[in-house]
């Protein structure tokens, strides 16, 4: 629910960090070489030597910075809306309840006029 609430920078910024993590850090093949399987370019296989970017403390600091920021950002954004969406309904609950009582009716006396159509051609059909 907090990313729902969050919706553009924070869910970009969370989640790029977290599929950074699961993909690109770490020492093992494939965040050193993503095409370390093949020979023809060997800029994307063992023959590029790797700087280890990618396995240092910092760049591991700096993803969970980011993942920190994203989701403290979407919490905050989900209490609030939590916050305001109780001030509103506090305030507009009896009219909302009003008006949803009306939108029943009115659906109630649709299906009422649909049930009197439907016999109305089952009667007529049998004459």
């Amino acid at each position: 629910l907090a990313f729902i609430q969050s919706k553009g920078w924070p869910y970009i910024l969370t989640f790029w960090a977290v599929f950074d993590f699961i993909f690109l850090y770490g020492s093992h093949k494939f965040p050193r070489h993503w095409l370390f399987w093949q020979n023809k370019l060997d800029l994307f296989n063992e023959a590029n030597p790797v700087s280890g970017v990618v396995d240092n403390r910092h760049y591991m600091r700096a993803l969970g910075a980011a993942v920190f920021v994203g989701v403290s950002a979407s919490l905050k954004r989900l209490f609030l809306a939590i916050f305001l969406e109780r001030r509103a309904v506090k305030h507009y609950g009896s009219e909302l309840e009003k008006l949803m009582a009306k939108m029943i009716l009115i659906g109630e006396v649709a299906n009422l006029a649909r049930d009197i159509e439907n016999k109305r051609s089952i009667f007529e059909g049998a004459l």
